[in-house]
């Protein structure tokens, strides 16, 4: 893993401290060429992005809409809404908090994955229960590489 890999995740660790969402606190990071840009966490606070987004996930046999509660990822991303960024050069870094180990599954939901998508990010890089994985990317296939 070379340094800037380690310190994106190091980052999106402590925006993961400061989440008031105790079941799954999450933090994410927007890097270009390893200087963050902007960081954020999942809170039970709304957002209007968000609730744009949430149309993408479905839970099966619950057909109310859900919560427009801020994810990690759009935290992040919507700080920099209004900033000129070659999307396709950034690298995502999401990091899940557990009580009973090191780091927990932080994959975008479909939501995330499609705000990410829609805007051209090409590289996110999240924790899983084992270690961390990188995922490139694009409108046609999504390439996995667990690290």
């Amino acid at each position: 893993m070379t340094k800037a890999v380690e310190n994106g995740f190091r980052h999106a660790r402590s925006a993961a401290l400061m989440s008031d969402f105790s079941r799954a606190p999450i933090g994410c990071v927007v890097t270009l060429r390893g200087r963050v840009l902007a960081a954020g966490f999942n809170s039970r606070k709304s957002h209007p992005q968000q609730q744009r987004y949430n149309r993408y996930r479905k839970f099966r046999g619950n057909p109310a809409p859900l919560p427009a509660q801020l994810h990690a990822e759009v935290a992040a991303l919507v700080q920099l809404r209004n900033v000129d960024i070659d999307w396709a050069k950034v690298d995502i870094f999401i990091y899940r908090l557990r009580r009973d180990q090191p780091h927990g599954l932080a994959r975008p939901c479909p939501a995330c994955r499609r705000y990410l998508q829609d805007l051209g990010v090409k590289s996110i890089w999240y924790t899983t229960d084992e270690g961390m994985c990188h995922e490139r990317l694009s409108t046609s296939a999504i390439e996995h590489k667990v690290i």
